[in-house]
């Protein structure tokens, strides 16, 4: 029924079930045999997903082909929400607490994700170790290339030059700060409420002998002092950690940083309308991704032209977001030992999930993810930004 995704099952007691006519892309293992009938019961995404943390599946092989045969099972055998199993290794995050996103509550949330540990982050990520999308010349570029072509692009998008100030908002583990203090005479401020992070950036920065023209703090964005202004802003993946109902005061302040003329450069994960609500996110938001909402395109224009932004360029790269973390799962895979030793087998497969999750819903056109270029009006003047899209 399903010739593109066909796949084999092994049983409990070692039956291995393969189809007759098609090459299977994966292999199911079923550790007992009341999973099956739980699946029977029900094939809602938490039930499948809680399954795959416990060990009582398995995924051997293309974990990408396991998403259309979950998508035809809940057709089939309904996805009526079963009662929650116990044992799963690794905790959720309570993503139902109505008091997400004051700070309080985010700084748990990217403890709980990011602070699991930066040496197996460096086994995930490329050599220059960004954590958002990158950006694909070539299907076949390296994931290096196309992260390096990400930050280039986004310096260019802004009109990034020297003698500007640059303030980096969720610096993560400093790509954008090492490129700027790299590659234009400029200095850069990167703030991040993850320690771990702070720690690799400042110590990073020491070792690329960059530490005189970019600084760490940690800081929550609601926090940074806006005493200094700033020529450009720069935010890659961070601002899904707002959370809609902040969305409309991020760019409140974001606008209060910049000095008049000031251009802000955003990426930003994107849902669509119908997808905003499913069993999928809420089990994403359990044990994958704590408390990240993804907005609507019409929420990001909205909340940054209410706070007074001039949206300048809007880009999807929705494709190339899929391309990314198909790189960084088979960059985990590859590291699969070294990983668990880190952060453990739960959590190894909690990353598992998401980057192959991720994979299959953004070419699946359920998400996207998009950069804007935003500016910051100054009276009659014209915006100091390049004329022409192409870069």
């Amino acid at each position: 029924m399903l010739p593109d995704h066909a796949f084999a099952v092994r049983l409990w007691d070692g039956t291995l079930i393969e189809p007759e006519a098609h090459q299977p892309r994966f292999t199911m293992v079923l550790r007992h045999p009341e999973v099956f009938a739980k699946f029977m019961a029900s094939s809602d995404w938490r039930t499948l997903g809680e399954a795959y943390l416990r060990d009582e599946i398995d995924i051997e092989g293309d974990i990408e082909q396991v998403y259309p045969v979950a998508e035809y099972l809940q057709e089939s055998f309904g996805t009526a929400l079963a009662e929650r199993g116990g044992g799963v290794g690794l905790s959720p995050f309570a993503s139902d607490d109505p008091e997400a996103h004051t700070k309080e509550r985010d700084a748990e949330a990217i403890e709980y994700h990011y602070d699991m540990g930066n040496e197996a982050f460096s086994k995930i990520l490329d050599v220059t170790q960004n954590y958002s999308s990158a950006y694909y010349h070539r299907p076949d570029s390296t994931l290096e290339e196309a992260q390096r072509n990400k930050v280039h692009r986004i310096c260019r998008k802004v009109g990034l030059r020297g003698g500007d100030r640059v303030l980096d908002i969720g610096c993560g583990w400093g790509a954008v700060l090492s490129h700027v203090a790299g590659e234009y005479d400029a200095t850069i401020t990167g703030v991040t409420i993850s320690k771990a992070q702070a720690e690799f950036c400042r110590a990073r920065m020491l070792r690329e002998g960059k530490e005189a023209r970019a600084q760490v703090e940690i800081c929550d964005y609601r926090d940074i002092d806006e005493r200094q202004t700033f020529d450009k802003i720069i935010s890659l993946g961070m601002v899904e950690h707002v959370g809609v109902k902040n969305l409309r005061a991020y760019f409140d302040k974001a606008f209060r940083l910049l000095r008049p003329g000031g251009v802000f450069g955003l990426q930003g994960v994107s849902s669509s309308v119908s997808e905003a609500t499913t069993e999928a996110i809420a089990f994403t938001k359990s044990y994958l991704f704590p408390d990240a909402d993804m907005p609507y395109l019409a929420q990001y224009i909205q909340a940054a032209s209410e706070a007074g932004f001039e949206v300048r360029d809007v880009e999807n790269l929705r494709e190339h977001y899929a391309w990314t973390h198909r790189a960084w799962r088979h960059n985990l895979e590859a590291n699969e030992a070294a990983v668990i030793a880190e952060i453990g087998r739960d959590r190894y497969r909690a990353l598992r999930v998401l980057f192959s999750y991720s994979t299959h819903y953004f070419l699946k056109i359920k998400c996207s993810v998009y950069q804007f270029v935003l500016w910051k009006p100054a009276g009659d003047r014209p915006a100091d930004l390049p004329l022409k899209r192409e870069l």
